[in-house]
């Protein structure tokens, strides 16, 4: 996944976070509130930042190291979710 580690910086410029993509998976979510969801191939986590700020119990994986590392950068607060890590989702 060196493709990945490459662009991680440029990560959120070439796939910014989208509100419709957010709204479009929140309108599924909306009712059950305090769920637990999966995030595969989470990039940046951006997605499932979102997400837990609704009360989902986020796990996000990604398969680069560099992925999970910015992921974790922009989860500022102490909050408990989401939940990153690095695993190949081919072993999930």
């Amino acid at each position: 996944m060196d493709f990945y580690t490459s662009i991680g910086r440029y990560y959120d410029y070439i796939f910014p976070y989208d509100i419709k993509q957010f709204d479009f998976i929140n309108s599924f979510l909306i009712s059950k509130k305090n769920q637990t969801i999966l995030e595969v191939g989470c990039g940046t986590g951006l997605l499932s930042l979102k997400l837990s700020e609704n009360r989902y119990n986020i796990y996000s994986i990604d398969c680069d190291h560099e992925m999970i590392k910015l992921a974790n950068k922009n989860k500022k607060n102490n909050s408990e979710y989401p939940i990153l890590k690095k695993i190949d989702m081919r072993l999930i």
